[in-house]
């Protein structure tokens, strides 16, 4: 489900940019035979995930192409993922800077 809703928000911000073609490389191997009816989506769930991203791509896109990528190829996009995933934002919400005038003309 996740992996869904990376590529719906991917599908968002393509759009957002206003991207009328857009080829996507994704080890989504699962997805991506959803996506291409290679394989049935039988989950409720799933389907009506694989539905929005075909909404998605029929309404804004001109052209789409969707290419696996071997999870070996695939390593630094991975661990990117993983990063982005584990982020935590500080809580530190009172922070003071102090600030000195070097220069002023």
């Amino acid at each position: 489900m996740a992996e869904y809703e990376d590529f719906l928000l991917s599908l968002q911000m393509a759009k957002e940019l206003k991207v009328q073609k857009l080829v996507v490389f994704s080890d989504f191997e699962l997805i991506l035979k959803q996506v291409r009816n290679l394989c049935q989506t039988k989950h409720p769930r799933l389907r009506s995930y694989s539905n929005e991203v075909w909404d998605v791509i029929e309404q804004f896109f001109l052209g789409f192409n969707i290419t696996t990528i071997p999870r070996d190829r695939n390593m630094h996009a991975d661990s990117l993922a993983v990063s982005a995933n584990s982020f935590k934002t500080p809580q530190l919400t009172l922070l003071e800077y102090h600030t000195q005038v070097k220069y002023r003309p």
